[in-house]
C-alpha cells in the first residue's frame, strides 16, 4: 500500500509539472499496432517518438513510419523482449532526457497490462502516461488478469532487484 501511494504521488507530481505529454512511446507488438501508432504520431509533429521492441527495425515498421512522414523523429529502442522490458529499458533514458510525461500507445486489448506496468516502473521514475488505446479485432478485448498480475509482480521485482526476469522469456533480437 505504501509503495502504491509513493508511485501515485510521483506520477501526480509529474502530471502537475508536465501537464502535456513530451514524447510518444509506441509498444511494438504487431504490424497493425505499429501502423496505427505511426498515424497517431503524425498528429503531433513536435514530439519525439520512441518505438520499443526487439524487432522494431523490421521492414513493416520502417515503412509505416516513412509512410506517415514521421521517420525522422523516431528513436528505435531494440532492448525490450516483452511488455515489462518496454518500460524498464526506457525509464532511465526518459529521465535523462527530462521526459516526464509520455503518450503510451498500444492496442486496446494490451492497455490494461501496459498501464499496470507503467504505473509501477514509470511511476518510480516520476513519469506519467497518457494512454492511447488503438482499436484491434481481438476478442475478448482484454488480456487475461493472470498476465496483468504476473507482469505487475515482475515490475515490483524489478523495483526491488533491478531484474525483471526477462532473461527467462527466451526472446532474443536474432529471432527477428
Amino acid at each position: 500500500m505504501l509503495l502504491g501511494s509513493l508511485l501515485a504521488g510521483r506520477t501526480f507530481l509529474a502530471l502537475n509539472q508536465y501537464p502535456e505529454p513530451q514524447a510518444i512511446l509506441i509498444l511494438d507488438g504487431n504490424d497493425q499496432r505499429v501502423r496505427q501508432g505511426a498515424v497517431f504520431a503524425g498528429q503531433y509533429p513536435n514530439l519525439p517518438i520512441w518505438i520499443s521492441g526487439y524487432c522494431s527495425k523490421r521492414h513493416e515498421v520502417l515503412t509505416a513510419f516513412a509512410d506517415a512522414h514521421v521517420n525522422e523523429r523516431v528513436n528505435y529502442d531494440l532492448r525490450a523482449t516483452d511488455t515489462v522490458t518496454h518500460f524498464t529499458t526506457l525509464a532511465d533514458d526518459f529521465v535523462a532526457q527530462d521526459i516526464h510525461h509520455v503518450y503510451l500507445v498500444t492496442s486496446d486489448y494490451h492497455m490494461v497490462r501496459a498501464r499496470a506496468i507503467a504505473s509501477i516502473i514509470f511511476g518510480r521514475h516520476g513519469i506519467a502516461i497518457a494512454p492511447i488505446a488503438l482499436p484491434s479485432k481481438l476478442q475478448p478485448p482484454n488480456e487475461s488478469w493472470l498476465k496483468v498480475i504476473r507482469d505487475g509482480t515482475r515490475s515490483v521485482m524489478w523495483l526491488a532487484t533491478n531484474h525483471s526476469g526477462a532473461r527467462f522469456n527466451g526472446r532474443h533480437q536474432d529471432q527477428c
